[in-house]
């Protein structure tokens, strides 16, 4: 696809980026990109463990336009915040902050492959709130490997080709590039220094509008659809606490992932379960709880570390095997205070076992069930970010008010940060235009 048939298209997301393209000539080769924000329903912190979310795809988004230029440099201008970034791509240098990760995707896509001969122009825009928890970063990593593909040494690369062989096999890879764990025959790096999952990745990319995914992460895989029911009206509220992946928000992300990894690591040790996650060992014929609480008071190195890896283990299991199995049930049979019942609970375990609420987390969910909701929860990383809620859609605009509202009243200094939309599930990332291997990808 060229520019000019981008330019044909008139399509409402990208028209008011063209103006910035003046200068390019039509025939050049192009995409045009749409990469939504996501929800997390539940599933905190279950992903990287071999667990299951519960995920959609959010309105939110970022929208751009990449073209194909003569020299190997990877150029982004953020419409939105007036970033730019010239990224040499022979090779590509590590990079920090909001660079790292674009710098993140070239890195691994161009791993194993000839030096480029060519780069890609991308401006984009967005309004996914920032550091909100609605996973703006990763959304930028996939807008970023997705752009690159106009790079035919990223397209035609034999090791991407060799390692990822489907839509999953995508999700989990862009989660191993924000990570930097190897994937497939292609060795990891540095990556953003967030030692996570691909549970963003997966809904951003795999979300279906309208419907809320099952997902499992080990492999990446849709295991259920939930039709949003149209009764029902999806609320979001930023706390103004910003939970940037790339401060101090990292270290204690990574604690949790860390005490995740040495349960799943020791098990995997012990009875030869792969992956070495908590979610393969549950599955194991050789998993009792009597095993590992064996376990852990082996592993642990005080009173204080066996407290946490239980605490750890402990809100894991009864995501995945409780809360998550009941809030399906609840769902498909409407019963929507049964559904409540299983939020709440999956909120209190994020409080007081997994550590990674603050005071401003918790109030938005207690204010929002104080507004009318039938159910809230905080979501993303933890220690800062969102909440949902789940309101009636007759009288939603209400309680989207009534809880904007009181959260404001009750913390005027997060006032300037803190958001409050309707949402709804949307689609997952959208491409016009996308060379041949990447469709291909997107379709299996």
């Amino acid at each position: 696809m060229t520019l000019t048939d981008i330019r044909h298209r008139r399509n409402a997301w990208i028209l008011d980026l063209l103006p910035l393209l003046e200068d390019v000539s039509g025939d050049v080769e192009a995409m045009a990109l749409r990469v939504p924000g996501r929800v997390e329903l539940l599933g905190k912190h279950t992903d990287y463990a071999g667990g299951i979310s519960l995920t959609c795809a959010s309105t939110r988004k970022m929208t751009g336009i990449a073209v194909r230029t003569d020299e190997p440099v990877f150029e982004m201008m953020d419409l939105s915040s007036g970033q730019r970034m010239a990224l040499p791509l022979a090779p590509p240098p590590e990079m920090q902050g909001w660079y790292a990760y674009p710098s993140a995707a070239a890195r691994r896509l161009l791993s194993h492959a000839p030096t480029p001969s060519s780069g890609v122009r991308l401006v984009f825009r967005g309004d996914i709130p920032s550091a909100s928890g609605m996973s703006s970063s990763s959304a930028l990593l996939v807008l970023s490997a997705l752009a690159l593909f106009m790079v035919p040494e990223v397209a035609s690369n034999p090791r991407l080709k060799e390692s990822v062989r489907s839509v999953g096999d995508w999700c989990a890879f862009l989660g191993a590039v924000e990570s930097g764990y190897d994937f497939g025959s292609m060795t990891g790096g540095s990556g953003v220094g967030l030692r996570g999952g691909s549970q963003d990745h997966t809904a951003i990319v795999m979300g279906r509008e309208g419907e809320v995914g099952l997902f499992g992460y080990h492999p990446v895989e849709r295991l259920l659809t939930l039709a949003w029911p149209g009764d029902m009206q999806l609320l979001i509220g930023v706390s103004g606490v910003a939970a940037p992946k790339a401060t101090s928000a990292r270290e204690r992300y990574n604690t949790a992932s860390d005490l995740a990894a040495r349960i799943g690591q020791e098990f995997a040790r012990r009875h030869g379960t792969s992956p070495p996650v908590i979610g393969a060992a549950m599955e194991s014929e050789a998993f009792e709880e009597g095993r590992i609480i064996e376990l852990i008071d082996a592993i642990a190195t005080s009173a204080e570390d066996r407290t946490a890896l239980w605490h750890r283990f402990a809100q894991f299991h009864d995501e995945c095997t409780v809360v998550i199995p009941g809030v399906v049930d609840a769902w498909q049979s409407g019963d929507w205070s049964a559904f409540g019942r299983y939020v709440a609970r999956s909120q209190q375990m994020a409080d007081e076992w997994l550590g990674n609420q603050v005071p401003e987390t918790n109030r938005l969910v207690a204010q929002a069930l104080e507004a009318g909701a039938v159910a809230a929860s905080s979501f993303g990383a933890g220690f800062g970010g969102a909440a949902w809620a789940i309101a009636r859609k007759e009288g939603a605009e209400t309680v989207l008010e009534r809880w904007r509202a009181a959260y404001e009243t009750a913390c005027p200094e997060h006032r300037v940060r803190s958001v409050f939309f309707t949402d709804e599930p949307a689609e997952g990332a959208e491409v016009l235009g996308a060379p041949a291997s990447l469709s291909a990808l997107l379709a299996g």
